[in-house]
């Protein structure tokens, strides 16, 4: 059986948002008092009867939502598209690299995986440790 653990949800800034009434966050229509109203960027782990782990997108949030989980060991990961809050947690998984010894698979459509290399070359093969 698959298990899909939820890392984040929410939008490309989080909630809450930077800002709002004493800086103390945009809550817009959550209520700060609910603690399941804080959410970080959208991310998801799929675990597979064999223990395999696919993780889909890994934003800028991907090092606290990991550690939230008590999760370090990867096996793969798909990235949906290249916007930031999909993508900028890319240099934490290169720590996964450095964890497993190996190189970690990585999925999305050719114009995805093309903007990453352009802008994270140091992080794929050729790198050390690459994906």
């Amino acid at each position: 059986m698959l298990r899909v653990t939820i890392l984040g949800c929410g939008g490309s800034g989080g909630v809450p948002l930077l800002g709002g009434p004493g800086e103390g966050g945009e809550w817009g229509d959550c209520d700060p008092n609910e603690p399941r109203n804080r959410r970080t960027r959208t991310s998801a782990l799929v675990e597979g009867p064999d223990g395999g782990r696919l993780l889909i997108d890994a934003g800028p949030d991907l090092r606290a939502q990991l550690l939230a989980v008590g999760v370090a060991r990867l096996d793969a990961v798909l990235f949906t598209h290249a916007h930031a809050d999909h993508i900028l947690g890319i240099d934490d998984l290169r720590q996964v690299n450095r964890i497993t010894g190996k190189v970690l698979d990585a999925y999305g459509t050719r114009t995805t995986l093309s903007k990453l290399d352009d802008r994270f070359d140091y992080a794929f093969m050729g790198a050390s440790p690459p994906f």
